[in-house]
């Protein structure tokens, strides 16, 4: 075989690859009021005692500590939520110092962390967890973010105000008060779900919210018309639903949890509703109003859920 049709084997072989590659999901997660505690304190009587902040003991290799810090934000979008890393000091480095870690990397600890992320308003819409070395592998999700992949992809957190350090003599219950960093933390994922327009008849199940009716080429949608879409893997709901259960047929609607956006020609929409379809399983309706400046023709329709980007859907418009 000559070194072209080699080379032509190749190629062939690794478009299918390149073509499956997943779609990645970034979060820029910011985080506020950011204290790391470290374990300087050896007698239990002592811990959280100091309301005032107090310094931490000088740290050597194998010492314990805890980040604490409050979710503010998630891709620019107002949320709540806590930060943890529970991390011990190694200093790995090939010229390590006396009290830290001989190696060939150098790395300043071992961390494990979590996120637990809600709505502004507190409702729950999933937890994250990732550790290791820089940069950490998300080892899982729960919620929203169930069976995620991916990384922390920042190879440290980005500082906006250094995140203080604190004796664990000092009472957390004080963090707020006594103030801590600001910090900008960038995760990419591989979903497990993703939120995705149903289809019917070989279209997006898109319908006109006053008669139902399909829009069609023949029965297109208007700029600022009412129009209900049916989607699958937009979450958790409130009430809850178990995993592969139907949605209850009673008058309290199943709502979900996670900030849902839909994209119309890269307008976004206004979202009127988003809840689990009464005894459906993994269906759920999205009524939304279409952006006002919409122009007239074939639009691009994006659903989002958690953050979470589904494919492109086409609907007509006049």
């Amino acid at each position: 075989m000559t070194i072209k049709r080699v080379l032509v084997s190749l190629v062939m072989a690794v478009c299918p690859l390149l073509a499956q590659q997943p779609r990645i999901t970034v979060l820029d997660i910011e985080v506020e009021n950011a204290v790391r505690y470290f374990a300087d304190v050896n007698d239990p009587s002592k811990l959280a005692l100091n309301v005032s902040p107090t310094a931490p003991n000088p740290t050597k290799a194998f010492t314990d500590s805890i980040f604490v810090g409050d979710i503010v934000a998630v891709n620019g979008k107002p949320a709540k939520g806590l930060w943890t890393s529970r991390q011990y000091v190694m200093g790995f480095s090939p010229t390590a110092a006396p009290g830290s870690a001989i190696a060939d990397v150098t790395q300043g600890a071992i961390a494990e962390c979590k996120y637990e992320i809600l709505n502004a308003d507190g409702t729950f819409i999933g937890r994250l967890m990732d550790g290791g070395l820089l940069p950490h592998a998300v080892s899982g999700g729960t919620g929203a973010f169930l069976g995620v992949g991916g990384e922390q992809a920042s190879a440290t957190a980005r500082v906006v105000k250094a995140v203080r350090t604190a004796s664990m003599s000092e009472d957390p219950a004080s963090r707020r008060i006594n103030g801590g960093g600001n910090v900008r933390i960038l995760i990419r994922l591989v979903p497990l779900f993703r939120p995705e327009v149903l289809t019917a008849a070989g279209g997006p199940l898109v319908v006109h919210g006053d008669n139902f009716q399909p829009v069609t080429a023949a029965n297109p949608a208007r700029a600022g018309e009412i129009l209900t879409l049916y989607a699958s893997g937009l979450g958790p709901t409130t009430p809850a639903v178990d995993l592969g259960q139907p949605f209850p047929q009673t008058a309290t609607l199943s709502k979900v949890n996670s900030p849902v956006e839909v994209m119309v020609n890269g307008q976004s929409a206004e979202v009127l509703y988003a809840g689990g379809y009464p005894g459906a399983v993994d269906a759920y309706q999205v009524n939304f109003r279409v952006p006002s400046g919409v122009a007239s023709g074939t639009a691009a329709l994006y659903l989002t859920s958690a953050w979470i980007p589904g494919s492109e859907v086409r609907i007509a418009i006049r």
